[in-house]
């Protein structure tokens, strides 16, 4: 990749392969990859690329337990893209703040920045992350005041399916793992294996990530 002959292709790989290591939730892997797309960024004087790395930046504070620098740092992400017009990982980097907002005890802000982000990429078609900004609803809504459990499920459920339209297989997994644990939790474990089983087989590498980890232990825990 550092052979690239085109500085802004260069930075489009770097951005991604941040995002990627975010969507395995691999919080040191990603710190260098952010960093790393951060810097090329600015030095290179890209709004677009610097714009979506220090959105970026804000979930890897969240993640080290920094919650009010993320919040600012994901908004300051999210208001330079707005203010170059790109509405590319928008609704995604929202997800993701409403997801630290829950984290603080602000589940309802959290709620409704996750709606409003499904109703962003239902409407711009940016359909590869609805499946998982369907899932953060489903987790928000489990945070939140009591009642909200059936929609939870209903959200998750949601998750699953749309997972499955796409064939996005992390995405079902992760939706997978979280209803599992509802239903455990009512008691349901055979519902919840028979869920989760299916798709934590289908995978045979990257075994060692966050996600098949959690699955196989609920699995396990499952009996």
């Amino acid at each position: 990749m550092d052979q690239l002959a085109h500085p802004f292709s260069q930075a489009y790989v770097l951005t991604w392969a941040a995002w990627l290591r975010i969507i395995q939730r691999d919080a040191a892997l990603a710190g260098q990859a952010i960093n790393r797309a951060l810097r090329f960024a600015e030095e290179q004087h890209y709004p677009y690329w610097i714009a979506m790395a220090t959105a970026q930046e804000g979930w890897l504070l969240a993640q080290q337990g920094h919650a009010t620098q993320a919040i600012a740092r994901i908004n300051e992400g999210l208001a330079r893209m707005d203010a170059i017009g790109t509405r590319v990982t928008h609704a995604y980097a929202r997800g993701l703040l409403g997801e630290v907002l829950v984290g603080i005890g602000r589940a309802s802000d959290g709620a409704r920045l996750v709606d409003q982000a499904i109703a962003d990429v239902r409407q711009r078609h940016e359909g590869w992350c609805e499946a998982e900004l369907l899932h953060l609803r489903g987790r928000v809504l489990l945070a939140a005041a009591s009642g909200t459990r059936r929609s939870a499920e209903s959200s998750l459920l949601l998750a699953i399916e749309r997972a499955r339209e796409q064939r996005a297989k992390a995405w079902e997994l992760r939706a997978a793992v979280s209803l599992a644990q509802l239903w455990s939790n009512r008691g349901c474990c055979s519902e919840a294996r028979d869920l989760l089983a299916p798709v934590c087989n289908w995978f045979t590498e990257g075994l060692d990530t966050a996600d098949l980890q959690d699955a196989r232990h609920l699995l396990d825990a499952l009996g």
